[in-house]
């Protein structure tokens, strides 16, 4: 990074590219407080605006650092540039907040989130558990409705092998309600089998209104066999 400082400083002028290169560069390298001057530089040089590049780089090494203030100022700066808040500076906040122990903001900038993809419930859900929220992390993985499997299959493995969340009997009703509202029936059977009770059967038998005699049948079988 002293070589690329070299060059960078000696540039007659500095363009949005070099200025994320060299900002992404020091977070790459865990130069965070480096990365941070820069930011400050490249305000005060005029000459450039950051972008989302930029901005992502900043909140992940204000995450790093725990530097709350920091952290604050440049969600504030977003805020204040009307700039369209994409999925990619929403999770970096999330992540910001999550680790300088701001738990409310995470969930203030969560539930702001417009479009939240596969990483902005995985970046909540992941907040919640290292704070040891496990039920509020219970919670969001419900509030996933039909029409979005993939993610919710993808972060139940995820809060099992990288939070440390048990597959308790509530975890997996959340996934036997996901799966059986979505017409699979036959995964919600296998659900079933894997954590057979009886709290856990009457989930099966709430879409019988929905799908009638298939998921009475599945139920049936899950229990005789």
């Amino acid at each position: 990074m002293v070589v690329a400082r070299g060059w960078f400083c000696n540039m007659p002028q500095r363009n949005d590219v070099s200025w994320v290169v060299m900002i992404a560069g020091y977070v790459g390298q865990e130069l965070y407080n480096d990365a941070l001057k820069c930011f400050h530089w490249m305000l005060s040089d005029g000459n450039a605006q950051p972008n989302e590049a930029v901005l992502v780089s900043v909140l992940s090494a204000c995450a790093h650092l725990g530097a709350l203030d920091q952290g604050k100022w440049v969600h504030i700066y977003i805020e204040r540039s009307e700039r369209v808040q994409s999925s990619n500076i929403s999770i970096a906040l999330i992540d910001m907040y999550t680790k300088c122990g701001q738990i409310d903001c995470t969930k203030h900038v969560f539930n702001g989130t417009g479009k939240r993809d596969l990483l902005t419930w995985t970046s909540m859900i992941s907040g919640f558990s290292m704070h040891g929220l496990g039920r509020e992390a219970l919670e969001l993985f419900a509030r996933i409705h039909s029409g979005r499997v993939e993610e919710g299959l993808s972060i139940f493995y995820e809060m099992e092998h990288s939070w440390g969340i048990a597959p308790k009997l509530e975890r997996y009703g959340c996934l036997i309600d996901l799966l059986s509202r979505s017409g699979q029936l036959k995964s919600a059977f296998e659900s079933v089998r894997i954590m057979y009770y009886s709290r856990i059967r009457s989930g099966i038998l709430e879409e019988y209104v929905l799908f009638k005699n298939k998921a009475f049948l599945i139920f049936r079988h899950a229990i005789t066999s």
